[in-house]
């Protein structure tokens, strides 16, 4: 009986023993990796108003531009399966006929557009340019230069958000060039509100900052939206 008993313990030792080898050995439990905002995909829609999603906005001085290039938002507009680029899609869906395309199927030639930014109404797409919004300069100044090569084309190419990209007379678009609303606004006041919601939308979706003289333009801009 000593014999036997002797022997129990005996393998229960050598049991116990592979069991802490195991443990011993084992790396730590594995969890999933969790994205940042540097390289989280687009951001989904929003139902919340203008005014919401101001106050959601963080205040802060914008950083020195230093390393700003627009090759750094991506070569150009992405095209899509069909093989039409952003730039035409926009001009597709903001034409208020149904639009004429070269014989390559995409380019569009013709329609119908209002640019909001002055009111300027004409059939001819030369005529327009593809506005962002929230141009890729002041992105950069406000969070982008700190996201991957990826999300900033994801930014450069969003055709999620409402008047993310807007076709304008490239006389408005050139005159707006990188500048926030404290800086410049649509000549067409009846374009403000739009305008203004518009921006604190792409900020708040991609979670940008804003300065303080852009957060008081838009703060006097709301108060009559």
């Amino acid at each position: 009986m000593l014999l036997i008993a002797l022997l129990v313990v005996a393998v229960f030792i050598a049991v116990r023993k592979a069991q802490g080898d195991d443990a011993a050995t084992a790396g730590p439990p594995t969890t999933p990796q969790q994205s940042t905002s540097t390289t989280a995909g687009p951001p989904t829609g929003d139902d919340r108003s203008a005014a919401e999603l101001f106050a959601t906005l963080v205040v802060k001085e914008e950083a020195d531009r230093q390393g700003y290039a627009r090759e750094a938002f991506g070569e150009g507009w992405l095209t899509d399966s069909s093989g039409c680029d952003v730039r035409n899609q926009v001009l597709a869906e903001e034409s208020r006929v149904p639009v004429e395309r070269d014989a390559d199927g995409c380019t569009v030639v013709a329609g119908e557009w209002l640019s909001i930014y002055d009111n300027y109404s004409t059939p001819h797409a030369e005529e327009l340019e593809i506005d962002h919004v929230v141009a890729l300069a002041e992105a950069w100044d406000s969070g982008a230069n700190d996201w991957s090569s990826e999300r900033r084309v994801q930014f450069a190419n969003d055709l999620a958000r409402p008047d993310a990209l807007i076709a304008v007379s490239a006389a408005t678009n050139q005159s707006k060039s990188d500048r926030d609303p404290a800086e410049w606004m649509p000549p067409n006041d009846g374009a403000w509100c739009r305008f203004a919601a518009a921006w604190i939308n792409q900020k708040a979706a991609w979670q940008l900052t804003i300065d303080p003289a852009e957060r008081d333009a838009l703060r006097n801009v709301l108060t009559s939206c």
